[in-house]
């Protein structure tokens, strides 16, 4: 059992919140704001050579982070939220963990965090269940509740909360009748899938992975992954990686701030990492992701491959573009009902990027040659190698 230490500052650290951009990177003839000094051409070639994208048919066809939880009489039933003896139909939910602004520096190396969780759902109740605004508003509500997801013959428990209160509450009507949209809170979420069991105490901002964790530790954490992306999913993939719906790398510049060398004068732009998000099918990877945001915590890497058609045609897993990010940890994890099940979508910091793209002779599957581009966020240099993030040897 592995658990993060409470965090010992007590001032924040200004790094604001992850950007949810998801397309490719400016220009590098985008203007300057004022005080802006030129990134050099090879900074700004070096932003757009790393950035990119990719994402699935069947990811296209429905939001990875839905605003408007669906009610549409189609969309299946979830799962099924379980509040005391009472039992709500699950139309669609919204799980979130945003831990992208740090505390500090704890004493096992990780960077301390306070996870803020947003829960939303769409329920309709079954049989007398009153309304779930009416049952748990009061303050002092020491209501515990499950949700299940409906996965194969037997719903699976995935999140249960400590503690629970509506903090908004709403009805609607709906092909099927009224539903009540709900936004709780919670002192405490256990979450699971696969051997991965996380406890979450958000009033203690303890962090616990529990029983044989695979998630590994706050200071040593399990990288997650190996990802890869595939437009279609008879594709075939490496046996060892995991497939997701789609990839989003937003490598942007910003402006520095003056007096950089003590000189007084303006520093040229550098590139900055704005957005590191995969989504996918929920699995273990998903709770380890939100054990990664809760503690702070550092994998040595993070490795996204995006499949080459040739993987279709030559029933191989074939890689076209090969993302890994050096010294990575999710930061914002989102885990929402879709028309096709639970999906996750990971947005992850990282000290560095390295981007490598092939090119294969379409009859052979030989590779034929490659580029690789990469950044260090820390030292704001051109990189070939994770090894070369924090020194240039």
């Amino acid at each position: 059992m592995t658990s993060s230490p409470r965090p010992v500052l007590a001032f924040l650290l200004a790094l604001g919140a992850l950007s949810t951009v998801a397309c490719a990177a400016p220009a590098a003839g985008d203007t300057l704001a004022e005080g802006e000094a030129p990134a050099s051409a090879a900074d700004a070639e070096t932003a757009i050579a790393i950035s990119g994208s990719a994402t699935s048919t069947r990811a296209s066809e429905r939001p990875a982070l839905p605003s408007d939880l669906d009610a549409t009489a189609a969309a299946p039933i979830a799962g099924s939220f379980l509040v005391g003896a009472a039992t709500y139909d699950v139309v669609s939910f919204d799980l979130g963990l945003d831990a992208s602004v740090p505390l500090g520096t704890t004493a096992g190396g990780a960077m301390a965090t306070k996870p803020v969780i947003s829960f939303a759902l769409r329920v309709r109740p079954r049989g007398d269940a009153k309304p779930l605004g009416g049952r748990v508003l009061a303050p002092s509500s020491r209501t515990s509740a499950k949700l299940l997801l409906n996965e194969g013959a037997k719903p699976t428990p995935f999140a249960t909360f400590q503690n629970i209160r509506v903090t908004r509450a709403r009805f609607e009507a709906s092909a099927s009748g009224t539903d009540e949209l709900v936004e709780l809170s919670a002192s405490a979420v256990l979450l699971e899938r696969g051997a991965a069991k996380v406890s979450i105490d958000l009033a203690t901002n303890v962090t616990t992975c529990l029983d044989a964790c695979p998630c590994g530790t706050p200071s040593q954490p399990t990288a997650l992954g190996p990802f890869t992306q595939t437009a279609q999913a008879s594709w075939p993939i490496a046996p060892e990686n995991d497939r997701i719906d789609a990839v989003s790398v937003v490598v942007s510049k910003i402006a520095p701030t003056t007096g950089a060398t003590g000189t007084g004068d303006i520093q040229p732009a550098k590139p900055v990492l704005e957005d590191f998000a995969t989504t996918g099918k929920l699995d273990e990877a998903g709770v380890c992701a939100m054990f990664q945001a809760a503690t702070g915590a550092f994998a040595k890497n993070l490795v996204v491959e995006v499949a080459s058609p040739l993987s279709g045609i030559l029933q191989k897993p074939v890689t076209e573009t090969k993302w890994e990010a050096c010294m990575a940890g999710a930061r914002e994890v989102h885990v929402a009902s879709s028309d096709a099940g639970a999906t996750q979508t990971i947005r992850s910091v990282a000290l560095g990027i390295i981007r490598t793209d092939l090119s294969y002779d379409g009859l052979s599957g030989k590779v034929l040659g490659g580029t690789t581009n990469g950044w260090s966020f820390f030292r704001s240099a051109a990189i070939a190698s994770c090894g070369q993030v924090l020194s240039g040897s």
